[in-house]
């Protein structure tokens, strides 16, 4: 899905790879979102190979990242299992551009993630659907992969079977939210195993700085009812009502859950219950002990800083060249500072602001060594939340 006039998409020539690689081009003005663009790639790409390995496009993968996917896979305690995961990350300088000189930095975090629940969307706003999350994990299970609640499709790898027994529903048209745990329900019935891998196989590019988003050509009001059909679809697949009460059809095969093992089946393993918005401590800790995760409050103040910095910077969430043409989110400043807008702050609070976050950033360095060295982390995890404290006071003089 490119334009054709963008040249930064065409600086790899593939013609030497050609009888490995197949390709499928289609102008970036008939997207019609990732769903959409996944099930053209299973129906208009796949020959049948033995493995299916699904990803974002701006991912960078770790060396030997084959051997290790199909290692990895080999260790899963099923005899259909999926190796799933929100990968580790990888960050670009803002002047950075296609055909520069590689200046990626990686993540040199070695830690396992697992996938969690999140919240749910607003059902009265028709976005009834979980979200899902990831978790960093203080252990590394002894390099076996431990299973999964959930499917992401950032990173899915696993026996092509899975392409025929569930293959993507092309009518998910425009759909973003939802996808993730409607397939996680689908694949789950069809009983195919989710498992979290414990090597880091892949980085993700979290800012869409650097990239087009599929929502700028979704413009007209014929393909927002496009998504509020695919949207209608979800809800028929996992029985949620639809905010006026009502109820819809399920997906025909071979786009509905499986039968091997019923829905009801998956709400209760997973601690869920789709309909009523429900979910369980079980389910956000993805189903592991609360013991290998981190403390909660350290996530959640991460999570309030990240949310802050997506603030100021809208090409981050709302894709490449929209600075400036695009508001963030309702709501996100207010939820991300805790407190409301105020006047510009002054210099001296600007650079107490600035210090604060560095030594935030340097004391979750250390704490993420000491967790991977098995060393006592009560003393960072006292200075880390100081240094939250720091940051804020520090926001509220900003008022």
């Amino acid at each position: 899905q490119v334009a054709r006039q963008d040249e930064d998409n065409f600086l790899l020539d593939l013609t030497p790879w050609s009888s490995q690689i197949r390709t499928y081009f289609m102008p970036h003005t008939e997207a019609m979102g990732p769903c959409y663009a996944r099930a053209l790639i299973q129906q208009e790409l796949y020959k049948g190979e033995d493995f299916y390995f699904q990803v974002d496009s701006h991912l960078r993968f770790a060396k030997d990242w084959d051997v290790l996917c199909i290692e990895q896979l080999s260790l899963c305690d099923s005899s259909k299992p999926i190796l799933t995961a929100y990968a580790s990350s990888y960050s670009l300088p803002k002047d950075y551009r296609p055909g520069d000189l590689d200046r990626a930095i990686l993540s040199p975090s070695k830690a396992v993630t697992i996938l969690c629940a999140d919240t749910f969307g607003d059902l009265n706003c028709d976005d009834p659907f979980l979200r899902i999350k990831t978790r960093v994990s203080r252990s590394n299970f002894g390099h076996v992969p431990p299973p999964s609640l959930f499917w992401t499709a950032r990173f899915a790898f696993s026996s092509s079977r899975v392409v025929v027994e569930a293959p993507y529903d092309p009518k998910l048209e425009f759909l973003f939210f939802g996808e993730e745990i409607a397939m996680s329900a689908r694949l789950w019935t069809h009983k195919w195993d989710f498992f979290n891998p414990t090597k880091v196989l892949a980085y993700h590019l979290g800012s869409r700085a650097h990239r087009h988003w599929f929502r700028e050509v979704q413009t007209s009001p014929e393909q927002l009812q496009r998504e509020k059909a695919a949207k209608h679809r979800v809800c028929g697949l996992l029985g949620i009502a639809w905010p006026t009460g009502s109820f819809h059809a399920a997906p025909p095969d071979p786009y509905g859950l499986g039968t091997a093992r019923s829905l009801a089946e998956y709400e209760s393993f997973i601690g869920v219950n789709f309909g009523a918005q429900t979910s369980t401590e079980n389910s956000k800790n993805g189903g592991l002990s609360a013991d290998v995760f981190p403390p909660q409050w350290a996530e959640e103040s991460r999570e309030r800083l990240m949310q802050a910095a997506q603030v100021n910077d809208v090409e981050s969430w709302a894709g490449k060249g929209t600075a400036g043409r695009v508001l963030p989110p309702s709501g996100l400043a207010s939820e991300s500072h805790g407190v409301k807008k105020g006047p510009q702050s002054s210099q001296d609070v600007e650079k107490t602001r600035q210090i604060s976050h560095l030594r935030i950033q340097a004391l979750k360095a250390q704490l993420q060594s000491a967790i991977e060295h098995a060393s006592d982390t009560h003393v960072l995890e006292l200075e880390l939340s100081h240094a939250f404290s720091a940051v804020g006071r520090t926001e509220a003089a900003d008022v």
